[in-house]
């Protein structure tokens, strides 16, 4: 599915309406009754908040609908001296239909409590600027009725997120359902913006795409699963190098390992610590384990990956060097990442492998993009979305940004909408990087195994949530899961 920025929307909007020849109006109308039938419960009582444009236009539409239907409707609709013509038109029906009352926006106090739905229709995508300490009060006022028992609704996006980026500017309504029009807006998909949207309803109002603008995707990747012919061997499904545990971290490079075999991987050969040896055999036979004080063979492998529990040391930045001197696609995650991130020779010439040598996807979380790019911590959770594609644009990495809704940047961006905070444990990573690793070797281009990767990492632990508590999913379990994961993809769930 397609998501697009704020700019973009309002493009396609303005080209629907002057070049296909959709009246304004009428795109309001359908927008309006998307939400209506999103909504609309017999005798429920319903307060709507309006702003200056079009996103208030349909909150005054909706307000006309309810009332028509019964309901008992009270509409606010914020002092401006610049409406937008959409706007007016709804209010002259409106006068004739229910009450409505302009009110100045410092007066939160007139907006009364006790309505069953609160409706934000303040600002939709065209809101490009930090608000000011009116609006601030207003919104918080509004988010105050939801601990007096209302649900509260926002219009297309809730008002105060960037559409374009997720970005708070600064605070928000933190809605219990969020009704977008016509595409889904990036902002509300990608963090911090995602988590004030509540429940989010696309709603269809036969907006004309004319091809020309640029789009994010989202969802169900766009990928085809490979199938395995009857008259294959295990050379058929590739061959995955993993080298991990050179810091004695047997159970990050079994979790690696163990993923890329169950995804599907035809055959892997670990490098690892000598005193692992003994365990991976054990405890994965179906694996190639190999001392790491081996010289690394890389030929007949078709994707490396390289990081789980590996450390720091001289030791494990020699084996980075090494790895780097190859080429074909790789996968560096945790240790990989925190070397590349003090060590500026192994990432230049990490940044030369990407433009020359094969795909490079990188795998972090918040503090391992914050030591590669030198930005804090918060202000990267603060900008997410923008800090993962311009650190992708600027490096030609790959780059998995982990977390809520992770985002896969690279010449496209997707973000993934599966998973659960059951992921939140240790291992969890190791087993993401361990399925792209097996899905590139499998024959996956890189970008498309970085998206489908995220999806069925996500996606198996909504399986496991159904099934046990969330407090309980383990990373083995991930693992165990993936079958299951492969066969509802297939049912098309």
């Amino acid at each position: 599915m397609k998501a697009y920025s704020g700019d973009n929307v309002k493009a396609i909007d303005a080209y629907t309406i002057n070049e296909i020849g959709i009246t304004e109006d009428a795109l309001i109308e359908r927008a309006s009754l998307c939400i209506f039938d999103a909504i609309y419960k017999e005798g429920a009582s319903y307060l709507i908040v309006s702003g200056p444009g079009n996103n208030g236009a349909d909150g005054v539409a909706l307000g006309r609908m309810l009332a028509l239907k019964g309901c008992k409707v009270r509409l606010y609709v914020i002092e401006s001296s610049n409406k937008s013509k959409g706007l007016e038109g709804q209010l002259q029906i409106a006068d004739k239909l229910i009450m409505t009352g302009a009110y100045d926006i410092a007066y939160t106090k007139e907006i009364t409590e006790g309505c069953d739905y609160v409706v934000d229709a303040i600002f939709g995508v065209g809101l490009s600027r930090n608000l000011d300490d009116k609006y601030i009060d207003l919104i918080n006022h509004i988010n105050s009725l939801k601990n007096k028992g209302s649900i509260l609704v926002s219009v297309d996006i809730p008002s105060g997120i960037n559409a374009s980026d997720g970005s708070l500017m600064p605070v928000c309504i933190h809605a219990d359902i969020t009704i977008t029009i016509g595409y889904a807006k990036i902002g509300i998909l990608t963090t911090p913006g995602n988590y004030y949207c509540g429940v989010i309803y696309v709603g269809d109002i036969g907006l004309i795409d004319d091809g020309q603008k640029e789009y994010v995707t989202y969802g169900t990747p766009d990928v085809s699963i490979i199938k395995r012919d009857d008259n294959s061997n295990k050379y058929s499904y590739g061959n995955a190098l993993v080298v991990a545990g050179i810091g004695e971290y047997y159970g990050a490079t079994y979790m690696a390992a163990a993923s890329a075999l169950k995804t599907g991987c035809g055959l892997v050969k670990v490098y690892t610590a000598s005193s692992n040896i003994s365990d991976l055999r054990m405890n994965l036979p179906e694996a190639i384990i190999c001392d790491s004080d081996e010289e690394i063979k890389t030929d007949k492998i078709n994707a490396i990956l390289i990081g789980p529990g590996l450390g720091t040391s001289d030791k494990a930045q020699a084996l980075m060097d090494k790895v780097l001197d190859g080429e074909g696609p790789l996968v560096i995650d945790a240790d990989g990442l925190n070397i590349l991130s003090k060590n500026k020779d192994l990432y230049d010439k990490c940044l030369y492998y990407a433009k020359n040598k094969g795909d490079v996807i990188i795998t972090p979380h918040t503090g391992e993009l914050s030591r590669l790019t030198g930005i804090d911590s918060k202000e990267i959770q603060d900008n997410y979305y923008k800090t993962v594609t311009d650190y992708a644009y600027e490096t030609g990495f790959i780059v998995v940004g982990k977390g809520h809704n992770s985002i896969v940047a690279g010449d496209k961006t997707y973000i993934n909408m599966s998973g659960n905070a059951g992921l939140a444990k240790a291992g969890s990573g190791d087993v993401l990087s361990g399925i792209i690793v097996g899905l590139i070797s499998m024959g996956y281009k890189a970008y498309d195994a970085a998206c489908l990767g995220v999806y069925m990492h996500g996606m198996c632990a909504d399986i496991l949530l159904s099934k046990t508590d969330i407090n309980s999913i383990m990373a083995r379990d991930v693992i165990d899961t993936i079958p299951e994961c492969y066969k509802k993809i297939k049912e098309g769930h």
